[in-house]
């Protein structure tokens, strides 16, 4: 932390947690006309246990979960709208080829092979899911 830029750790802030805020809020009075509204927010296990020079990505993941588990107790008396957490766990995507580049990518899913547990929590079949944060692998 003692040596992390100030201007990225703003930008990552407001890219994984500001933007989420400001969604969420914009789209409330939508999603209480939905029967059945699920949000989803991308986690990440070092949003849940912090670990040292993850930096701002981490703590901004911690507040991801935290802003899933508010909202989910705000609107407990309103079933018609849920709010989890889905940690992808370690997919092959560029950002974890930036943080691990010697790891082979032969070593990881792919991101459509996590897809069942968005599409699984954003169905009928979840619908008493509520304030969780879940786990892909």
């Amino acid at each position: 932390i003692e040596q992390y830029d100030v201007a990225k750790w703003v930008e990552t802030i407001h890219i994984n947690l500001t933007s989420q805020f400001i969604l969420i809020k914009t789209l409330l009075p939508a999603l209480r006309n939905s029967n059945n509204a699920s949000v989803l927010f991308t986690s990440s296990g070092v949003g849940r246990v912090g670990k040292a020079f993850w930096g701002a990505y981490a703590v901004s993941k911690f507040g991801v979960e935290g802003l899933c588990q508010v909202l989910s107790d705000e609107h407990s008396n309103d079933k018609s709208i849920r709010f989890n957490c889905i940690n992808p766990g370690a997919v092959q995507t560029n950002m974890r080829k930036e943080a691990y580049p010697l790891e082979s990518p032969n070593d990881l899913l792919r991101p459509d092979e996590i897809m069942d547990k968005y599409v699984w929590l954003m169905s009928d079949e979840s619908k008493d899911i509520d304030g969780q944060s879940i786990n892909c692998q």
